[in-house]
């Protein structure tokens, strides 16, 4: 298992095209790839679940991967949340 800890820059926080992002670059993987944020664990690869987190700007977030290629999907979908 991987992580990496990130700040969101969004200025809206994370809304519905930016959901679709992190779950486009999440899918790409076989990892299991999860989002912690205010103690929940949310899957980063369904929007919905994203979307229901209401993650907003400045909200400090984990990006978690488990699985055989976990390096990779943790750089993709963090360059992906960080932007």
């Amino acid at each position: 298992m991987v992580s990496k800890r990130v700040v969101i820059n969004c200025p809206d926080g994370i809304k519905p095209y930016k959901a679709n992002e992190i779950v486009q670059k999440s899918l790409k993987y076989q990892s299991a790839v999860n989002i912690m944020y205010k103690n929940n664990v949310i899957d980063a690869k369904s929007v919905l679940t994203i979307l229901g987190a209401s993650i907003k700007r400045d909200a400090e977030i984990i990006i978690e991967c488990r699985g055989a290629d976990e390096k990779e999907a943790l750089e993709d979908v963090s360059m992906a949340v960080a932007v």
